[in-house]
């Protein structure tokens, strides 16, 4: 089974960090810009990328991911394991816990679940972040001087400062691997049943060693982006990401149905030398759209990035 790390949950009131088109005319540098190949936020510019050679399908979210979920989901209530949250005031079962969400039959809670067209992108984003860390897998993004001179560490590393349009996860899971494990076994299995014993020992509580199972049996959460993305000259080939939401669903996932093969762009760490965009020459003033994102999550983002008047590296 791939390796298998905690998973982090955000604050649900922690603020998300709004995406707007930027102005090429204005005074202030760009801090942060969207990652080429996802339209997610980074935590620096695309100046200070490493460019990474990434295979997935945008669309296993919804055709792989979803289906997983509901299927352990389906089983867990079957199981009806004690879920304890004092948050949420939850100190009963798992059904129990459904019901005070308005989930009070198994058809209702396994199918509350679903892909957010939102959630996706974040989810292979993240992937393609960490899938260079390796035994070093964590819930920070890497980041290097270039994001400390505006921003603290801890904001740098934060996870959650991973959006699109605006929008945020409130947790996520992550997994790589050294071989090519099926985004199902993962899910099932490395996140699911194997944590399940752990989640007994807890009585129901969210603990180490259970917050993967915890998190995608929670109610409270129905948004998912799942990913399966394997990469080239990073530490494992292969890494696996979640990213959730408290959102009810409001449109659909259309994201691109097709296996592809390209270059992706995460943070540079401290010690990376970035290596920034594949060279693109533009006319001074002019602006470059972000078409990977109508193309790959189904035209959902209209962000811009600015070019700084000569080509990029």
């Amino acid at each position: 089974m791939p390796r298998i790390r905690r998973t982090l949950l955000a604050a649900a009131t922690a603020v998300a960090v709004a995406l707007s088109p930027m102005n090429v005319a204005s005074a202030q540098p760009a801090q942060k810009e969207p990652a080429l190949g996802t339209g997610v936020l980074l935590n620096i510019t695309m100046d200070q990328t490493i460019g990474v050679t990434a295979t997935f399908n945008p669309a296993d979210s919804r055709n792989v991911g979803i289906p997983a979920l509901k299927r352990l989901r389906g089983e867990m209530w079957d199981l009806n394991p004690p879920f304890v949250d004092d948050w949420n005031g939850w100190n009963g079962t798992l059904r129990d816990a459904a019901r005070s969400q308005g989930l009070t039959t198994k058809e209702a809670y396994v199918n509350a679940v679903y892909s957010d067209p939102a959630m996706v992108p974040i989810a292979v984003q993240r992937a393609v972040e960490e899938s260079a860390r390796g035994s070093e897998l964590n819930h920070d993004r890497p980041y290097n001087q270039s994001c400390l001179a505006h921003s603290p560490a801890a904001s740098c590393k934060k996870s959650t400062t991973a959006t699109f349009n605006g929008e945020k996860m409130r947790g996520e899971n992550l997994a790589w691997g050294s071989h090519s494990y099926a985004l199902t076994e993962i899910i099932h299995q490395g996140w699911g049943h194997g944590e399940y014993q752990r989640l007994l020992a807890s009585n129901g509580r969210w603990a180490s060693g259970n917050g993967h199972l915890w998190v995608l049996l929670s109610p409270a959460n129905y948004g998912f982006g799942f990913s399966h993305v394997t990469t080239q000259g990073g530490a494992y080939p292969v890494a696996a990401a979640t990213a959730i939401s408290d959102r009810k669903q409001s449109r659909p996932d259309r994201s691109l149905d097709q296996r592809i093969t390209r270059t992706m762009y995460r943070p540079a760490a401290m010690h990376e030398t970035p290596t920034g965009l594949e060279r693109i020459t533009l006319r001074e003033g002019t602006a470059l759209p972000i078409q990977h994102t109508a193309e790959l999550w189904g035209g959902t983002s209209h962000e811009w990035i600015a070019p700084r008047g000569q080509p990029r590296h």
